[in-house]
């Protein structure tokens, strides 16, 4: 760990000290499970502190921040991992993509939990793989790993891919086809939830990819992902599903 790392990581963590609210950090132990410490700082005071700390130290770069990422994910706490990655989402829009791609690799072997593994897939992952279609073939070849964090990570990045104005339903059905019936929920339900954001950009393309898998499909995934199309479409997907 360089110096400056070293110096970053330890303000974010004084800074995070005064935002702890002890009943938060209690729900966050039954909301989401993980072997991770979590000091208990509710999300938007995070990403203030992101913001704030981007203000206090304009001259910290893509590099100086991708090795800060890599020692908070190695210190395995909550908060200074979601500072680190939402500091990294305001500055990287006009860096290369190629190392920060390379770091997320390494990133996903630390996960432990959905809540790590979705920030970073919203906040990293889909504004470097959208109209991409190198880094969805990535994706795609990470939907056959044993790592069930690295599944997950490619549908969560799938369903970001049609938030925030992004609209690339092609991408996430190619990406969704691949796990209609794996075997985790934590990766059911991320199928389920990108289903769901991509019928919303276009109804007619979901309904007609998971109408054409529906005897292969997990259930439920045809119930969650149909959660937004028509009644009717709904009614022809659900009528073998329960």
């Amino acid at each position: 760990m360089s110096n400056q790392v070293e110096r970053l990581l330890r303000e974010i963590h004084e800074s995070l000290l005064p935002l702890v609210d002890p009943a938060y950090a209690k729900k966050m132990q039954q909301l989401v499970p993980s072997q991770w410490s979590a000091l208990g700082v509710r999300v938007p005071k995070v990403r203030a502190l992101a913001a704030e700390m981007k203000k206090r130290h304009p001259r910290v770069i893509t590099t100086d921040l991708i090795a800060l990422a890599e020692t908070a994910f190695a210190s395995h706490c909550r908060e200074e991992v979601l500072c680190s990655i939402f500091w990294l989402a305001l500055s990287i829009k006009r860096e290369p993509a190629a190392p920060l791609w390379a770091a997320i690799d390494g990133w996903i072997k630390h996960i432990a939990d959905w809540e790590i593994c979705d920030q970073l897939a919203i906040v990293i992952g889909a504004p470097l793989v959208d109209d991409n279609p190198l880094r969805v073939a990535d994706l795609v070849d990470w939907t056959g790993s044993p790592n069930p964090w690295r599944r997950r990570f490619t549908v969560a990045t799938a369903a970001a891919l049609n938030q925030k104005g992004r609209s690339n339903v092609p991408a996430t059905l190619q990406i969704c086809t691949h796990l209609l019936q794996d075997e985790e929920p934590i990766v059911r339900k991320a199928v389920g939830w990108a289903l769901r954001e991509a019928s919303k950009k276009d109804s007619r393309a979901v309904f007609g990819f998971l109408y054409e898998q529906r005897t292969t499909t997990e259930r439920s995934i045809l119930r969650e992902g149909s959660d937004k199309l028509p009644a009717e479409q709904r009614a022809l997907l659900l009528a073998d599903a329960d």
